[in-house]
């Protein structure tokens, strides 16, 4: 008999029953913990809930793809070491190089054998538990918008000129940039349509429950910039002058 192996928490999603089946049934078979999604939308909830020991991703998937899933990923740090596995049948240079330009460890075309994708696998979490998860102690602001509200969040980043990524689950899932305490980028995950900056900032203001997780990195300027104070006070009077009960910001 062979050396026993600790079991592995896999997520497998997809938004076809047959590939999902197809990609869970040698992990079954071993004895690991498989969870299945049929999207990235439902799959980020999944993984925040616990984080698993590899993820194996399709790219073509509707109302959250593979490339956002993988995006949504790399940017938590709880999630950022984890291996992340493209199983699609994109299998153009161009679409390899934007997977592994992303941050996937492994890109595997269907169809594929599933017992190398396996040994494959098993291989990629072995090497990622030989090292720590360094990412998870940048987390320096976590909470729930129950207790902290987004205006008093954002009016506390800009207070402390914070670089870093913010996350917020909300009614969806948002990602906020700042650059020193400066909006540079706002963006709402699994959206049918691109959403302006803007129009995604206003929304993610409105949410008033969820999480949020800031983590401090390195953010490139763009061009957008949008001044926070500026931003919220006039979200409040556009709140006022449509009578819905603002959130003002502190102190103001």
């Amino acid at each position: 008999m062979g050396a026993k192996h600790a079991p592995i928490r896999v997520v497998v999603v997809d938004d076809s029953a047959a590939q999902r089946e197809t990609a869970s049934a040698p992990f079954i078979a071993r004895g690991d913990n498989v969870r299945c999604c049929e999207n990235g939308m439902v799959a980020i909830a999944v993984c925040i809930k616990e984080p698993p020991d590899v993820i194996l991703s399709d790219v073509q998937m509707p109302t959250m793809d593979g490339w956002q899933l993988l995006r949504l990923v790399r940017s938590r740090p709880e999630l950022a070491a984890v291996p992340f596995v493209f199983l699609t049948t994109l299998d153009s240079d161009s679409d390899r190089w934007r997977g592994y330009h992303l941050g996937v460890d492994l890109y595997m075309a269907k169809p594929y054998r599933p017992d190398q994708m396996m040994a494959k696998v098993h291989q990629l979490v072995k090497r990622s538990r030989r090292t720590k998860d360094a990412a998870a102690e940048a987390v320096t602001l976590r909470g729930d918008l129950d207790h902290v509200k987004p205006v008093s969040l954002f009016s506390f980043l800009e207070a402390e000129r914070q670089s870093g990524a913010l996350m917020i689950l909300g009614d969806q899932v948002g990602r906020v940039l700042l650059l020193e305490g400066v909006i540079v980028s706002a963006e709402l995950a699994g959206s049918d349509a691109a959403v302006d900056p803007r129009e995604a900032l206003r929304q993610i203001l409105d949410w008033t429950t969820g999480q949020f997780e800031f983590s401090p990195q390195e953010v490139e300027k763009t061009e957008l910039v949008i001044n926070v104070t500026p931003f919220l006070l006039n979200h409040v009077r556009e709140q006022d002058e449509e009578g819905r009960p603002s959130l003002r910001p502190p102190g103001r």
